[in-house]
This record gives structure tokens, sequence and C-alpha cells, in this order.
């Protein structure tokens, strides 16, 4: 569970057997986000709500607190028992605005994937990769990149 203020430190809670892998991601790695380990007899509901006190105490303590419309429902209900009278919403209303808008470098990346998948489709299309796996199919678009 990622928990975020409007400013700060990110902190990702993890299980502690996977704390190890999340502490090497790169954003763990470029110190943008702190990985808190929780063991299976810890409350991570109870640890994400104490993260989020801290983090607000800062801000305002009457500020909502914004899940992703994917989180499943026993963890929304769990978050909302551990963090009473404190107001939910979705987090779609601040992150749409901010996914809408691509900077040079992540439109670039974004026209590299979709020539990619141009020359797979091709490659499809005259019968060049019928039967391949995906796997095939990617190593492909990768070796007829330009």
């Amino acid at each position: 569970m990622l928990v975020l203020a409007t400013d700060g430190p990110a902190v990702l809670l993890a299980p502690r057997l996977e704390a190890m892998a999340a502490a090497g991601s790169p954003a763990a790695a470029a110190g943008l986000v702190d990985v808190l380990p929780w063991d299976e007899t810890d409350d991570a509901h109870a640890l994400a709500a104490s993260r989020l006190d801290e983090l607000v105490a800062r801000v305002r303590r009457d500020a909502r607190v914004l899940v992703s419309d994917g989180l499943w429902a026993m963890h929304v209900l769990a978050l909302q028992r551990a963090i009473p009278g404190r107001p939910f919403g979705l987090a779609t209303e601040v992150l749409r605005e901010l996914r809408m808008r691509k900077d040079a470098d992540e439109i670039a990346l974004l026209r590299l994937a979709a020539h990619a998948a141009d020359r797979v489709m091709t490659a499809m299309a005259l019968g060049n990769l019928i039967g391949r796996t995906a796997t095939v199919a990617a190593s492909f678009a990768w070796r007829t990149r330009s």
C-alpha cells in the first residue's frame, strides 16, 4: 500500500517478505519512497492510518483520504475503520489531470511503443509471426526498432 501526502516523502507499506524487493525498486533507490515492512501479525491498515496521521498533521486534520478506484473493498473498509471520521474519495479526482498531461520524454516513449506495435502487426499480417509466442514477437519488435 502506497501512502502519499500532498508533499513530503511517500511510504510504501509492504509485507516483510516483499519489502526487500520493494526497497530495491527504482523509486526506493532514488529516495522517492520509504519502504515500511510489516509482519503477518501487524495490522497494515493501522500502520497506514498512523503514517497518514503523521503526513496529514502537517497539512490539515480534515484532509481527505483518496484511494485508488481499484482498491479492494476489504482494504477501503479496514482503512475507514482505522481512520474514523476522515472523509474518503477517489484518487482519480487528482490523478486524472496528471495522467492526461505528457512531457516530451513520455510522448517520445509512447511514439516508440506505437512504432513497435506497428512493426509487429505488419509482420503478423505478412505471416512472419503466425504461431509465434508473445516473447518472439517482442524480440522481433526490439530487433527491428529504428
